[in-house]
C-alpha cells in the first residue's frame, strides 16, 4: 500500500506518465520493470483519493497509457512484457468495478 503521504505525487498525472514513456522507452528488462510499476500505481487503494472525481482522472490515466501501448503494440512481443501486461490487465479488473471502468476518459477507443 501506497503511503497518504504520497498521495499528490500519485495524482499528479506526470508520475504516471513517466513510468508509460519509460516502459515506451526501454526494452526487457527495464520495461518489464516499468510495467511492475504501473502495476503497482493501478493497486492504489481506493482510500488514497479524496474524491471519486480524482480516483476516477487517475483511471483514466491508466487507460489511456493501456491504449497508447496496445495501439502501438509497444514491447508486447517481449514474454516478459506480454506477461507483465496481463496482469496489469487482471489488476485493473480486480481493483475496479466494470461500472467504473466504462465511466472512464478513453475507455471507448480502449
Amino acid at each position: 500500500q501506497a503511503p497518504t503521504s504520497w498521495r499528490p505525487l500519485l495524482q499528479d498525472p506526470a508520475t504516471t506518465e513517466l513510468f508509460f514513456e519509460f516502459y515506451a522507452n526501454t526494452e526487457p528488462p527495464r520495461s518489464s520493470k516499468a510495467m511492475e510499476a504501473i502495476i503497482l500505481l493501478a493497486s492504489v487503494r481506493r482510500s488514497l483519493f479524496p474524491t471519486d472525481k480524482d480516483r476516477a482522472a487517475f483511471l483514466g490515466r491508466l487507460i489511456n497509457g493501456i491504449r497508447e501501448m496496445l495501439s502501438k503494440q509497444t514491447g508486447l512481443m517481449h514474454q516478459d512484457n506480454y506477461h507483465q501486461f496481463c496482469r496489469l490487465l487482471g489488476r485493473l479488473k480486480a481493483n475496479y468495478q466494470l461500472s467504473e471502468l466504462v465511466k472512464a476518459e478513453g475507455y471507448m477507443e480502449w
